[in-house]
């Protein structure tokens, strides 16, 4: 499987270990993809673990996928494209960071309640209002800060990176302004398409990268405790 990211050209100052990491655990990570789930089990406890596992698939596939075209859209000079698709993918770290710390020793409890209780409404999470009407409000999908500043504690840069990205992706100056034009001098504004930006978009790209991929040693031992509990 070829890198994503080379790591003999990176912006200035992204660690080369950040990027070496991030290859590494795309690598892993597009390892455990599995096509089919079967969840039709004789025990509950079983029924639930497949619902883990339909959560975490879900996840996998969303990152890389994210992480891919976060990628591409850089080399095609689209840079806000890209710190788009950082902002989703850091996101996606945190909710599953915070999923599978909380879901792994319930696991290894084999507390078939408890995972039930937590599973479902992440796995059907919604804030559309006509699903929390049919499936009840344990689904409602918490506001995405929750999740960042729980993962936070742990890795003090994530809210202060999530809120830059904020400033980029929404129609505030980051975003429009100073994503496309700079004030040449006191009198001309100057314009291009943001390819400026390009080595800042691959540097929060691949620090965002380096939070998702981490998730991959905690989703093995969720594994390793998914199948025990088939034993």
């Amino acid at each position: 499987m070829r890198p994503m990211f080379d790591v003999e050209n990176l912006p200035k100052d992204t660690p080369v270990e950040w990027a070496d990491a991030v290859n590494r655990g795309v690598a892993k990570l597009t390892a455990r993809k599995v096509d089919i789930i079967p969840y039709d089990e004789p025990t509950h406890l079983r029924y639930c673990c497949r619902w883990v596992t339909i959560f975490l698939q879900a996840h996998i596939r969303r990152g890389l996928s994210l992480l891919e075209s976060g990628n591409r859209e850089i080399k095609n000079g689209r840079p806000l494209v890209a710190a788009l698709c950082s902002r989703a993918l850091l996101e996606d770290a945190a909710v599953i960071w915070d999923f599978n710390r909380t879901v792994f020793p319930l696991l290894e409890a084999r507390d078939v309640d408890k995972i039930d209780a937590l599973v479902f409404p992440k796995v059907f999470a919604s804030r559309r209002p006509k699903d929390i009407e049919l499936f009840g409000a344990e689904i409602k999908a918490r506001n995405i800060l929750t999740a960042i500043d729980k993962m936070t504690v742990e890795h003090p840069n994530i809210r202060a990176v999530y809120d830059q990205l904020s400033e980029v992706c929404h129609p505030n100056s980051l975003g429009v302004f100073s994503h496309f034009a700079d004030t040449f001098d006191d009198k001309r504004a100057v314009f291009d398409d943001g390819q400026d930006m390009s080595d800042a978009a691959q540097f929060h790209l691949i620090f965002c990268g380096l939070m998702f991929v981490a998730e991959d040693a905690i989703i093995g031992r969720i594994e390793t405790a998914i199948d025990a509990n088939f034993t």
